[in-house]
């Protein structure tokens, strides 16, 4: 790997240095960084901002690697939009987790609940976030790392903003350090138009909505559902995309919560969605992915409203439950990508990037697989059908957990997935809170993915930009909400 690691931070004076890590935490704290609103320590009703956790240059990725993941981006788009339409296909596939999950359990009841309404509907938008993260190779020497999916998120797929802004900051500590080791490395930041993109996106939905239903623009409206309206840490993440909606396509928008909307929300003659009397067009999740947010049924009544009425829910309830981990193991099973994917050509690159995953069903398989983590449980990874981040069991850690849960139905609310390897690098931590530090990490690698379909006809396809998270080697989450994870930008080897 030494080949790919091009910065020597260590030559770096430590005066000179420390005063790099400063100029490099402003930048990052300025109006075109990277920030995230923060608790204040004084009070809980007082929010500050400040930067969120970053490298301090960006960190390399192989080229061919990444030009794959934006070339099969479109593909998975198509994939997941022909999967959610496969409600047999989702209800198979989730009915054993459902027996234990309760919140699978009403996200599988409000999808037959609400098929009539659904089956209505004429505009569909997916924004999803396609995770993948390196693995040693398996075929000729020449290759060394393998692209090998991670997840897919259909829900509440954040940083769309973050990506550029990280892009940009790179540009700048990457022209910085060049300056102070007086070196001139060809490095090649890719394009990253993730923010420009997610608007567009929601715009051309918008659009094809007020053009299918009739829809006077000046009533009509984007609502976005947050976790909170004033207390949402990633707020700059998502107030950007509001602002590109008004600034360049006069789309208005306004961020309310599940809570909020219970008192608000109705639905009009023509099956229209209405707040506060105005029509929305689209309503777009940055909340609602488990179970906190529907602490009691009427939260459950906004959402079953919301998906009963015309407008275009990113995601619907059927591209919700795409993101859960036992879909995403069916579709690793013999016939499922070909079930919607046609040409065998992109399908063999589709399962090219999977990793191996296991249904915890009880079958031979299942019971071989759990002996080989008994033996040694570095092999693999335990993924509940949980999402917000942190929920996953590595190490020595799945032991207890495989014990606990054996032998009952909550094992099939489970899987096992393939532990992967990417290769350890050198990188500066900067967490606004601690001393910025070297060490070995590595990356995981998010390609953005959006897709608007009205009726039988494509208006909108594209793989939509990137975002790279990195985190110490010592650590394996990589979220960076929790502050594990750190923003990274590839440079391309």
């Amino acid at each position: 790997m030494a080949d790919w690691n091009i910065f020597n931070l260590q030559q770096i004076e430590a005066t000179k240095f420390k005063d790099f890590v400063k100029l490099s935490r402003f930048y990052a704290s300025s109006p075109v960084g990277l920030m995230m609103y923060r608790t204040a320590v004084d009070t809980s009703t007082k929010f500050s901002s400040q930067p969120l956790p970053f490298t301090l240059l960006p960190s390399p990725f192989p080229k061919g690697q990444f030009q794959e993941a934006l070339d099969l981006q479109t593909h998975f788009n198509t994939l997941i939009h022909e999967c959610t339409l496969d409600h047999e296909f989702l209800l198979e596939a989730l009915e054993e987790p459902a027996q234990t999950d309760l919140f699978i359990s009403k996200l599988l009841h409000l999808l037959k609940e609400c098929k009539p309404y659904t089956s209505k509907k004429r505009v569909f938008l997916n924004m999803i976030r396609n995770d993948y993260m390196l693995h040693p190779s398996t075929t000729p020497e020449q290759i060394k790392f393998d692209l090998k999916q991670v997840e897919i998120n259909t829900i509440a797929a954040g940083f769309v903003n973050i990506g550029p802004r990280a892009n940009a900051l790179h540009k700048f500590t990457l022209n910085y350090y060049q300056e102070l080791t007086h070196s001139r490395d060809n490095i090649v930041l890719p394009e990253n138009k993730a923010d420009e993109l997610s608007a567009l996106a929601m715009a051309t939905a918008y659009n094809k909505y007020c053009e299918v239903y009739n829809a006077a623009k000046s009533n009509t409206i984007i609502l976005f559902i947050v976790v909170s309206e004033e207390k949402e840490y990633n707020v700059f993440d998502q107030r950007p995309i509001e602002v590109r909606l008004f600034e360049e396509h006069r789309i208005r928008v306004r961020r309310l919560t599940l809570q909020s909307l219970i008192d608000k929300v109705t639905i009009g003659d023509k099956q229209e969605l209405r707040v506060d009397g105005e029509e929305i067009a689209v309503a777009y999740f940055r909340s609602g992915y488990n179970e906190k947010f529907y602490p009691t049924e009427k939260e459950w009544k906004v959402r079953t409203i919301i998906e009963q009425s015309n407008t275009v829910c990113v995601p619907s309830i059927a591209a919700h439950l795409a993101t859960f981990k036992s879909i995403q193991q069916k579709l690793c099973e013999a016939g499922a990508v070909e079930k919607y994917i046609k040409d065998p050509n992109i399908v063999k690159r589709i399962r090219d990037t999977f990793a191996e995953q296991i249904a915890l069903d009880g079958s031979k398989k299942a019971q071989d697989t759990i002996a080989l983590v008994r033996k040694n449980p570095k092999l693999y990874v335990l993924k509940p059908n949980k999402e917000g981040g942190g929920n996953n069991y590595f190490d020595d850690d799945i032991l207890p957990v495989i014990k606990a849960i054996e032998n009952t139905d909550e094992m099939k609310n489970h899987i096992l997935m393939q532990r992967l390897n990417p290769p350890d690098l050198q990188m500066c931590l900067v967490n606004p809170n601690k001393e910025a530090y070297l060490t070995k990490g590595n990356s995981e690698l998010g390609i953005f993915g959006y897709y608007v379909k009205v009726d039988d006809k494509v208006e909108m396809n594209v793989e939509g930009g990137h975002v790279l998270r990195s985190k110490d080697q010592k650590d394996n989450e990589c979220g960076i909400s929790t502050g594990i994870g750190y923003v990274d930008s590839p440079y391309l080897v």
